[in-house]
């Protein structure tokens, strides 16, 4: 099927449900786009968030990291009671352990890495989608679960089904904002704790 009227067709006029649904399953006639059309398309969505794509991608390796090596730190704390090195590493990364309080510091830092997986969740949540080539039924990612994740995390309820592509694309930019704001304000209040402000 030919769709020639529609080869001027912007990302600022295809809505974003069936948009996301012709990548998920590389469907071009879902939004009545020629397969070049479409490719086109899906590169520009793609290109517009490349360089977000790349501070999101540092964001989240240094939350894996971080979690990991203060898990890592706290699991051989509870194997080696008050081992200096572990507590220099959870020191120099800003978790503060003290032989008086020794536990209840392991569970405040359990509680705080708690914190760190849900910001690495909302960092994952917010990066870009990858076009998706053919995946079997079972495999297949809810488009509505990512398109929702977007708007919890902004905290507001937006109808994706009369929403176009570029609407959406400056709303995800909005959440990766509110995430920076969100890291900023918790390194505040880290270092206020460390100070006893």
């Amino acid at each position: 099927m030919a769709y020639e009227s529609q080869a001027s067709k912007d990302l600022d006029e295809i809505n974003v449900v069936q948009f996301l649904k012709a990548i998920q399953i590389n469907d071009p006639s879902l939004i009545e786009v020629s397969q070049s059309r479409f490719e086109s398309l899906v590169e520009q969505y793609m290109n517009h968030d490349k360089a977000k794509s790349t501070v999101l991608e540092k964001r989240r390796d240094h939350y894996r990291d971080k979690i990991f090596l203060v898990k890592a730190c706290l699991f051989i704390l509870s194997i080696h009671v008050a081992d200096r090195e572990m507590m220099e590493v959870l020191n120099e990364n800003g978790y503060q352990i003290t032989q008086d309080t020794y536990f209840q510091d392991i569970e405040r830092i359990m509680d705080e890495i708690g914190f760190e997986q849900m910001k690495l969740d909302e960092v994952e949540n917010a990066m870009p989608k990858k076009p998706i080539k053919k995946r079997k039924d079972s495999e297949k990612i809810n488009i509505f679960d990512i398109l929702t994740s977007v708007s919890t995390g902004l905290e507001l309820s937006l109808d994706f089904n009369k929403m176009v592509v570029t609407e959406f694309l400056s709303y995800k930019s909005a959440l990766a904002r509110k995430i920076s704001k969100m890291e900023e304000q918790s390194k505040k209040l880290k270092n206020n704790k460390r100070h006893g402000k």
